[in-house]
């Protein structure tokens, strides 16, 4: 099924209270710059990773819960993960490695408080020279999830596309950018789109932002957001 950028057009104006209050809620959250707020949001992005988001808030809320999200070893985060029937192997792992370094202050391998992380980021340079540097800072953030990150905590700048299944998906359904993307995009034997090499996701995002910048007209932040709406409920 093919779809216009009219169709999106009408479809961003039905969302776009919602969307409007998802971006405030970003742009709250950088204002505020709570360590435990951003370090709860950096922890919901990391157990994001190829799993559903609805599942990764369950087991960050878990964790809150058990009191393993700011303290506690591999093993203590591994058993509320569990509780929360929450699989991925090396996640926990991940998170106590985040905390060392964002979070513990005197833990031999702090760095730097993570608000201080986010401010440093700000000051550097374009949202893709963020994007590369909390990537190389944060084991387990890749291309899509440090884009989310970034959009999360207001450093996104319409300058990063979220490129998951669901947005892969639906941007094949517009003629106009499909003609454009089709070759870079590999599919799965059951027809969703697979995670691109960060090179593919590269060639995709500057062909989208250029898409929605020229010929749609609907900011990348915000398209981004509608497009994984569209994509979730079935909306086509």
């Amino acid at each position: 099924m093919t779809e216009s950028k009219e169709y999106l057009q009408r479809q961003y104006y039905l969302h776009s209270s919602d969307i409007n209050l998802q971006l405030q809620a970003c742009s709250n959250r950088a204002q505020a710059m709570v360590r435990n707020d951003i370090f709860k949001y950096l922890c919901l992005n990391l157990l994001s990773v190829n799993a559903d988001w609805d599942t990764a808030m369950a087991a960050t809320e878990q964790l809150d819960e058990d009191g393993h999200l700011f303290k506690g070893g591999v093993d203590a985060v591994k058993l509320s993960l569990k509780s929360a029937k929450y699989h991925g192997r090396g996640k926990a792992d991940w998170l106590v490695e985040a905390r060392h370094r964002y979070y513990e202050e005197g833990h031999p391998r702090f760095s730097e408080p993570i608000e201080v992380l986010i401010g440093r980021l700000r000051n550097t340079g374009s949202p893709l020279a963020r994007r590369a540097h909390i990537k190389k800072l944060v084991s387990g953030l890749g291309m899509k999830t440090a884009s989310h990150f970034l959009r999360g905590v207001n450093l996104s700048d319409n300058k990063l596309a979220i490129l998951d299944s669901h947005v892969l998906k639906q941007l094949l359904t517009f003629p106009e950018i499909a003609s454009k993307i089709r070759h870079v995009v590999q599919i799965n034997d059951k027809g969703i789109p697979k995670h691109p090499s960060d090179t593919r996701y590269l060639d995709i995002e500057k062909a989208v932002i250029d898409w929605a910048t020229h010929q749609v007209g609907i900011p990348m932040d915000a398209l981004d957001l509608l497009l994984w709406r569209l994509g979730r409920s079935g909306a086509r």
